[in-house]
């Protein structure tokens, strides 16, 4: 339910500059940490999966770092606001959204890769990925929220963390298959 509002809330305020500036602005602080902890550099191409209708986490890697990200979502109406927040706010040459499911997505090129908490089957994406050779960066829930979304699956180590400042989440991890 957390998941289908907050979904719902994104596409509502995708529609105006003033709800795109404040859906994005408290994610600031957490990009910018996932930034430092991911060594994100404008030299990168970074895989954004679920990006959501304001794909906040790729604009803001974009506008920090000069980053190329390419931001996936499965959700046709969340790609097409999406496409359109990017195009608004002139980062069509750093952002590319695409429609897909993060655990089929074998044709995206990338260095690092941020994967959005609702991302979900978790596993499955992981299982795409191959975390000897890239820098996988997940955002957990708190233990309340777990029934929520997705934990970390086994057969995947924690290598390094930063704490967040957000209510659903409280870190974001740098992950390695065991």
């Amino acid at each position: 339910m957390i998941k289908q509002l907050i979904i719902q809330l994104e596409k509502i305020a995708s529609y105006s500059k003033w709800g795109i500036n404040r859906y994005t602005k408290p994610y600031e602080t957490i990009v910018a940490n996932e930034i430092a902890l991911g060594e994100i550099t404008q030299t990168d191409t970074v895989l954004n999966i679920g990006c959501g209708s304001i794909p906040f986490t790729a604009i803001l890697l974009a506008q920090k770092t000069g980053c190329k990200v390419k931001a996936l979502d499965h959700d046709k109406q969340a790609v097409k606001n999406a496409k359109r927040v990017v195009t608004r706010l002139n980062l069509s040459d750093l952002i590319t959204v695409y429609e897909h499911h993060g655990e089929s997505f074998d044709e995206y090129s990338f260095d690092k890769a941020i994967l959005a908490l609702q991302v979900s089957p978790l596993q499955e994406v992981l299982a795409q990925m191959d975390t000897h050779e890239k820098t996988i960066i997940i955002r957990l829930p708190f233990a309340k929220y777990q029934k929520h979304y997705d934990s970390l699956p086994e057969g995947y180590s924690i290598i390094n963390q930063v704490d967040q400042p957000m209510k659903t989440f409280g870190r974001s991890v740098v992950v390695k298959k065991l």
